[in-house]
């Protein structure tokens, strides 16, 4: 159901992944996803890596990166003879991304294997970082102090005798980067 209602957003994670896996036939070409996000595979600092290219330009790293196929099951929505809409198990090879990093929910370290979906939520995640990472810099060009930044959140103290008002400090935080100039930008305060 999810995947028929939201059938753009699984578009998107498929096309995050096949960029991906396209890079590695590319070796040292940009593939870009939807003209903001794009992928290399290449040598990176000394090791060979797949590189995620964020719309701010900052770059995720995906070390000893190397693409592998597996098989899968999934469900797959296919239409019957009778015209109607079934849900369908089949079992298909797929290519993946596999990297090596720290372990989801462990202290250790390994090969860690990923795909469209999750690239995708890498690249939202990390697009939403480089927004509150620009509101706090232009909050505190302004003069406010930001003692601590809690993952989508920022605390600063709220000094309106210095003209650091919450409407000031929420125009700062939601000011766009050059990058992100059409993008709808929406943040909450409270005092």
């Amino acid at each position: 159901r999810y995947r028929k209602t939201r059938h753009k957003i699984v578009e998107t994670r498929r096309k995050f992944g096949d960029a991906a896996v396209e890079a590695f036939d590319r070796p040292g070409e940009w593939v870009t996803v939807n003209g903001k996000v794009s992928f290399r595979f290449g040598r990176t600092a000394g090791f060979e890596a797949l590189v995620m290219r964020l719309p701010s330009g900052r770059q995720l790293v995906y070390p000893q990166a190397r693409v592998v196929t597996k098989q899968v099951v999934a469900d797959v929505l296919t239409e019957n003879e009778a015209g109607e809409i079934v849900l369908e198990r089949r079992t298909f090879d797929a290519k993946s991304v596999e990297y090596y990093g720290q372990r989801p929910m462990s202290v250790q370290w390994g090969t860690i294997d990923t795909h469209g979906a999750k690239l995708f939520e890498n690249a939202c995640q990390a697009t939403a970082g480089d927004f509150l990472t620009n509101g706090v810099l232009l909050a505190e060009k302004a003069g406010f102090k930001i003692p601590m930044v809690i993952h989508d959140q920022a605390l600063a103290v709220h000094e309106p005798e210095k003209g650091l008002t919450l409407d000031l400090f929420m125009e700062k935080m939601t000011t766009l980067p050059t990058w992100a100039q059409d993008f709808p930008l929406k943040a909450e305060a409270n005092l």
